[in-house]
């Protein structure tokens, strides 16, 4: 589930394996953080993932497998969306993944002096610098999505 196939060409035959958005989300995760503060497009590239994974085929599964979620957000697919991201990186992760990632989004959430993750996610779009606390709420949600799995 952390890969999809296509098929470029029968002859002679030729698959390329792409990530899907959730396994891509994880790999900008762990290179924000990894190559931080040299890769502030991989927090750019998180954030448009996030604020568009109900759109990239998932609002039926949030509908039909996933109505607990929008439920209680109240109906912001946006939001649910985030949380089902959350949960889908979690699904696909090693345990030793799974546990670096929770403790990066732990790092960047709740009270802290700085929010590193965020403050690359709106740095370079002028367009996201009044939306701070909306943005910190979206990886809030990831980090729930994420521990949601992780507790079942």
């Amino acid at each position: 589930e952390y890969s999809i196939t296509i098929r470029l060409s029968s002859k002679p035959e030729l698959d390329i394996k792409f990530p899907t958005l959730s396994g891509l989300a994880l790999m900008k995760i762990i290179s924000w953080k990894e190559m931080y503060p040299d890769r502030k497009t991989d927090a750019e590239d998180l954030l448009f993932i996030m604020k568009n994974y109900e759109d990239a085929g998932n609002e039926e599964r949030l509908y039909s497998q996933a109505l607990s979620l929008l439920e209680e957000e109240d109906f912001d697919t946006r939001l649910a969306g985030i949380r089902l991201l959350g949960m889908d990186i979690a699904k696909i992760s090693n345990p030793q993944t799974l546990k670096a990632v929770k403790e990066i989004l732990e790092g960047e959430t709740g009270e802290q002096s700085r929010y590193r993750l965020v403050e690359d996610m709106i740095s370079g779009i002028s367009m996201y610098s009044d939306q701070f606390d909306e943005i910190l709420n979206y990886v809030e949600k990831l980090k729930e999505g994420i521990s949601e799995v992780l507790h079942n």
